[in-house]
């Protein structure tokens, strides 16, 4: 059985199925096909199909599930996307948004019918001509959007993406030189907003990515036999992380708490959602100040801890454990994670930079 199925059956004995439904206080009549060219199973699929639809807030109405397969816009499809994937599971919205309107400008009014493979090539060309890397992230994210596309029964073809390599890319390794450290720390700690100063040193200090730190709370920090810890599940990887916060993270944290007016650490008056927004122009200003020019990006500041960690000599797992990143080997699984050993880790590598500064 499908919802809202009927067969229609015309005075000359002509048998059709449609789908019946009310949509938004309005009856809608969805001709599906006729019998016996399109049996009851094939008529329930289609009739699926359409129900589905209507769930993500498509109305169909007279056309066709054919007919609105060959007129939908990407435009229309990207809203859906936004709705019914990015928005429901948290994701990045914001970067979506932000590559959709970059990257896939040239394909933004047309039909998905008329979103060939040949164009899809065409496109990754042209955009590799600046950066391969802004043309992988097209060839991802309209996978993504072709990919959900069928699995809501909007599309029936192929996913004209499937099959298209995308560009090897060579792994960025840019960190905070040694000849920048002082430049660096010197205008940070010149800066007058606290809030900023404090959120770049914690980037430091916990390892944490950007978006997971913007959005910490006061109850994902703990302290037990004297040790503080930041303990929170991962937005990327989904895994739990637990980070020891050394003193100088600790001194930071008591001058912010007077500061918040609700659950985050970062509180933002300015921001919808409660916690701060974007600090792409502190950062910008921070490197102006500091006259860094070559290319330094705020998620270099991992890559940095990192190196500093390893500079050290501290075990792989260790260095996996405070970035958060996702256990890859089965020999990880099997190491226990020594908080004590962590936070002496840390604690050395900030000493030895304290010293150098």
């Amino acid at each position: 059985h499908a919802q809202g199925l009927y067969i229609r059956v015309s005075p000359k004995g002509a048998r059709t199925f449609y789908l019946v439904r009310c949509v938004r206080y309005k009856t809608i009549r969805v001709k599906i096909g006729r019998y016996p060219a399109l049996t009851i199973e094939q008529a329930r699929h289609e009739c699926e199909g359409l129900n589905r639809q209507i769930e993500l807030g498509i109305t169909p109405n007279t056309k066709t599930l054919k007919e609105y397969n060959e007129t939908l816009t990407l435009d229309e499809l990207f809203y859906h996307y936004l709705e019914n994937h990015i928005r429901p599971h948290n994701k990045n919205e914001k970067y979506a948004v932000y590559s959709y309107g970059r990257y896939l400008q040239a394909f933004h009014k047309k039909q998905l019918s008329e979103i060939t493979k040949l164009k899809v090539l065409e496109l990754q060309r042209n955009l590799a001509k600046d950066s391969e890397k802004n043309a992988n992230t097209m060839i991802v994210l309209l996978k993504a959007l072709f990919n959900r596309a069928i699995d809501w029964d909007i599309w029936t073809a192929k996913n004209p993406v499937q099959g298209i390599q995308k560009f090897r890319e060579v792994p960025r390794d840019r960190y905070l030189k040694r000849e920048e450290e002082s430049r660096f720390f010197t205008a940070l700690d010149k800066t007058d907003n606290l809030m900023m100063k404090a959120f770049f040193y914690l980037l430091f200090y916990t390892g944490a990515r950007r978006g997971e730190l913007q959005t910490m709370k006061w109850s994902d920090i703990h302290t037990k036999d004297g040790v503080t810890t930041s303990e929170y599940t991962q937005n990327k990887t989904k895994k739990f992380k637990i980070t020891p916060i050394i003193e100088p993270a600790n001194l930071l944290l008591e001058q912010l708490r007077p500061l918040s007016k609700n659950q985050y650490v970062f509180y933002s008056p300015a921001s919808q959602r409660g916690y701060l927004q974007s600090p792409q122009n502190a950062w910008r200003r921070l490197l102006k100040q500091a006259e860094i020019t070559e290319n330094l990006r705020i998620h270099d500041i991992r890559h940095t801890v990192a190196t500093w960690l390893s500079q050290e000599r501290v075990n792989h797992y260790m260095i996996e454990q405070h970035l958060g990143h996702a256990k890859n080997t089965i020999t990880a699984t099997y190491i226990s994670h020594d908080v004590a050993a962590h936070l002496e880790a840390i604690n050395t590598i900030f000493e030895k930079l304290e010293k150098r500064l």
